[in-house]
């Protein structure tokens, strides 16, 4: 019986708790207006009141839609509620205020302080609002929220800018994600930092955009037209800066930055476009679809800035840096196209597929530029860098890549650079970089003409342990191909690329680069046999073949005996008609090329540009009878292309050459028999026989030994 008392009793308990918790409900809510989710019309322009804006945020509840009356709030001609104090924190959660249909502005000019929207709740959505002169930031998401939205599509509504927000003007940050747990926010659809007509410059006082202090997985942008944010003309700062460590996989995607609403003029962030920094990681610029495509251009400093040692593996890719958003003129950034500095790592700029690649041009410095001591193993991969989107329009930087001041163990592979105004590489006192796979000079088919205004690549002032190559091709640059210069600057390697068609020498090392160390000499040549003697011992030779003197295509290589000799065989013979060599010593000096000497044989044909194909090209002989035969002459292409081929060892200086291929060494059977030919090689591929000619020598700048 007292057990069944107890039963009873314990019921009795249950019952009244849950009668309580539904009373307390009930009393919560009426104390502010109890209601089921619905849709709360603001009615007054007022700071505060019945139908005020502010009155409606107090009375409502998770899932509540609030809209605007357009007969107070007309969409074509927008109304200001001026507030006097910060309206409430948006803690509901799961909220909507859209003014997507109406004229709102939101005005916070005589407050103190305040932020206009401080959201510190999940999945709630702020659209067609303009959100100006507030003291503090246009919109502040914190406090471990997630899931906000902050605009929309903009094509959407009959508001002045549909779903996206205009926030301008304000003293802090135009957008704030911030804390550890903020994540999954998105910001789309909006102008940040310009009025209702994506030109005029409001700005904000600090970044257009900050994502930072750990907040993760938020996204910045979208890949629709509608949902495109315009970052640009922020009055002290950067359009978007994403910094902090545990700051990461954050996306920046589908944006203008720096430009108006068009992409074809500039509203200049008054630093860079974008920063990244201070421990964000594995965040994402961009993408490998040309939705998430951003236009990174007309920044008043880089386009993107790297910055930190604990910065590390962000990806940059798809984006346009420096030209408009048809990638086909120039809108520069003041600084460079993408800086990296200050010991960050890891960090890849491009990709491995042509989506990912960006094109970086027209921007006033470098195209990409590294530097400091730490700043290591970042990859600059697949690049358009100083043309246009299509590769065959040259929309130059000053360089191409600059590295600087100690940077190292950088790799750049399959990148495009060309016609930028001065080197295509500049790599000062910069140590164990590597160059593989670049086209730099030329475009992608290696065959046009797309030639840096000076060197192809300049390494100087103590850069040191440099690999270059293989497969690039340096061809078409209106000075040297390469120049190792400076006394310190030592144990540069070049092998196996291609390098031809430079108005001045193909590897040029003077002032004490690389040793000067010494090219090899050719002595002993038949249609697929070489012998030589390399100026040291156990040096690696490379034996290139030309139309002129420099090393177009790569035949092999061979290695020098302890005294200097070598021999290299080719089977079916070497391609061009002019053999060159160089060599490099044990501490990885490379020389410059040999002279030239002449493919004896019949008729020889050259490959014209790309390595991986084999286009010919006919020489065409020119009789000179003044010439006295000499069996071992071999003569040097001079600035009037006038060369001398070897002669075989079955020649004399008595010899009577007939007009039959097989007793003379003249490159055709129909030659007037004479002792000696001078031939002028005139490839019908490309014209680069005449190249001293028709491609005079530029007035570059001598670079200089400090950055």
């Amino acid at each position: 019986m007292k057990r069944s008392y107890m039963w009873v009793y314990s019921l009795g308990i249950v019952i009244l708790a849950v009668l309580s918790a539904f009373l307390v409900s009930g009393i919560s809510q009426t104390g502010v207006g109890a209601h089921a989710s619905a849709t709360i019309v603001v009615t007054s322009r007022t700071d505060s009141g019945s139908g005020s804006l502010r009155q409606v945020l107090l009375s409502t509840i998770p899932g509540d839609i609030i809209t605007f009356d357009t007969g107070v709030f007309p969409p074509t001609t927008p109304m200001t509620i001026t507030l006097l104090k910060a309206l409430p924190d948006i803690t509901q959660g799961n909220l909507t205020i859209d003014a997507s249909r109406a004229g709102v502005v939101l005005d916070g000019r005589y407050t103190t302080g305040a932020d206009g929207l401080r959201i510190t709740s999940d999945d709630n959505v702020i659209r067609g609002l303009q959100i100006v002169y507030f003291p503090g930031n246009g919109v502040m998401i914190a406090g471990s929220a997630k899931n906000n939205t902050v605009g929309g599509d903009w094509s959407v509504g009959s508001g002045p800018h549909g779903e996206g927000n205009i926030i301008a003007g304000n003293g802090g940050h135009g957008v704030s994600i911030n804390d550890s747990g903020t994540v999954s926010n998105t910001v789309i659809g909006n102008y940040i930092g310009v009025a209702a007509d994506g030109v005029t410059v409001l700005g904000n006082g600090a970044y257009g955009v900050n994502v930072s202090n750990g907040a993760a997985y938020n996204t910045i942008g979208g890949i629709t037209d509608g949902a495109r944010n315009i970052i640009s003309g922020q009055t002290s700062s950067d359009g978007i800066w994403i910094g902090d460590a545990g700051t990461a996989y954050n996306a920046v995607i589908g944006n203008y930055i720096g430009t108006d609403v068009s992409g074809a003029k500039p509203v200049p962030n008054r630093n860079d476009g974008i920063e990244l920094a201070d421990g964000a990681a594995f965040n994402r610029i961009g993408g490998a679809t040309a939705g998430e495509r951003n236009v990174i251009s007309g920044n008043a400093s880089n386009g993107i800035y790297i910055s930190g040692s604990a910065v590390t593996s962000n990806t940059i890719s798809g984006n346009y840096i420096g030209t408009d958003a048809s990638g086909t003129a120039i809108l520069g950034n003041e600084a460079n196209g993408v800086a990296i500095n200050n010991g960050a790592q890891h960090n890849r700029i491009g990709g491995g597929t042509s989506a990912e690649r960006n094109v970086i041009s027209g921007n006033r410095e470098a195209g990409v530029g590294l530097w400091h001591s730490g700043t290591m193993s970042n990859t600059v991969t697949g690049n358009a860098i100083g043309m246009d989107a299509s590769g065959a329009l040259v929309l130059g930087n000053r360089w191409g890549v600059g590295c600087w001041s100690n940077a190292q163990r950088n790799v750049f592979e399959g990148n495009r650079i060309g016609g930028n105004s001065e080197h295509g590489f500049y790599i000062n006192n910069c140590h164990r970089n590597t160059l593989t796979g670049n086209y730099i000079g030329s475009d992608a088919t290696g065959l046009a003409d797309l030639g840096n205004r000076a060197r192809g690549i300049d390494l100087c002032c103590g850069s040191q342990d440099n690999v270059i190559g293989p497969g690039n091709i340096v061809a078409y640059n209106k000075d040297s191909g390469i120049l190792v210069w400076n006394a310190t600057t030592l144990h540069n390697t070049i092998t196996r690329n291609s390098i031809h068609s430079n108005t001045s020498q193909g590897i040029d090392n003077s002032a004490g680069g690389n040793t000067e160390l010494s090219p090899p000499a050719l002595i002993q040549i038949t249609a697929d046999t070489l012998a030589g003697i390399a100026p040291v011992a156990f040096a690696t030779v490379e034996i290139f073949s030309d139309d002129a003197n420099e090393g177009r295509i790569f035949e092999g290589s061979a290695t020098a005996d302890v005294d200097g000799h070598f021999t290299f065989s080719k089977t079916g013979g070497f391609h061009g008609p002019f053999l060159t060599a160089t060599v490099s010593d044990a501490d990885g000096n490379t020389s410059e090329f040999s002279q030239p000497v002449a493919k004896p044989g019949p008729t020889p044909t050259a490959t014209t540009v790309n390595p991986t194909s084999t286009p010919t090209s006919t020489l065409t002989p020119i009789s000179m009878s003044t010439q006295t035969p000499t069996p071992t002459s071999t003569a040097i292409p001079t600035a009037t292309v006038t060369l001398t081929p070897t002669e075989t060892a079955t020649v004399t200086s008595t010899a009577t050459v007939t007009s039959t291929a097989t007793t003379t060494p003249m490159p055709t059977a129909t030659v007037t028999p004479t002792p000696t030919l001078t031939a002028t090689p005139t490839p019908t591929a490309t014209p680069e026989t005449d190249f001293f000619i028709f491609l005079p020598m530029i007035n570059a700048r001598e670079p200089a030994s400090t950055e």
